[in-house]
């Protein structure tokens, strides 16, 4: 059922493991983009309590992973989901280390010929603009 479901996720969200399991979904073609969708929501709400605790590699690594799917990924649904992602690992790395990359992959996304690139950087620089404000 939905809230054995629940459940089961929520006994998982301390486990770094439950990241990498949720990236790879993410960027795994053989999945449908229903399952990458959910992937890259469910990681939106588990990804900030974690990254902490991620190394500074497995931050990249995810970092690499996000800025993959905005680069490649064509469905619109996939690419708000992304950025919203990428929102708040932006927010979550800010203070630490920060995402030098993401800036120049943004660029890329508002310059493409695919209109959803353009969509989702728009959308990303826009959330960026209200979630970080003057530290931009």
């Amino acid at each position: 059922t939905r809230l054995e479901a629940e459940s089961y996720f929520a006994s998982l969200s301390d486990d770094l493991r439950l990241i990498a399991a949720l990236l790879a979904r993410m960027q795994d073609p053989a999945q449908t983009e229903s399952i990458q969708q959910l992937a890259t929501v469910l990681l939106t709400n588990k990804i900030a309590a974690a990254w902490p605790k991620l190394t500074e590699h497995e931050q990249v690594l995810a970092q690499r992973a996000i800025l993959d799917r905005l680069a490649n990924s064509n469905s619109r649904g996939i690419l708000r989901a992304v950025a919203m992602l990428a929102n708040v690992v932006a927010q979550s790395s800010v203070l630490s280390r920060p995402w030098e990359e993401l800036l120049p992959a943004m660029e890329q996304a508002a310059r493409s010929p695919v209109e959803t690139h353009r969509e989702a950087a728009m959308t990303l620089l826009g959330q960026l603009t209200d979630s970080l404000g003057l530290r931009l």
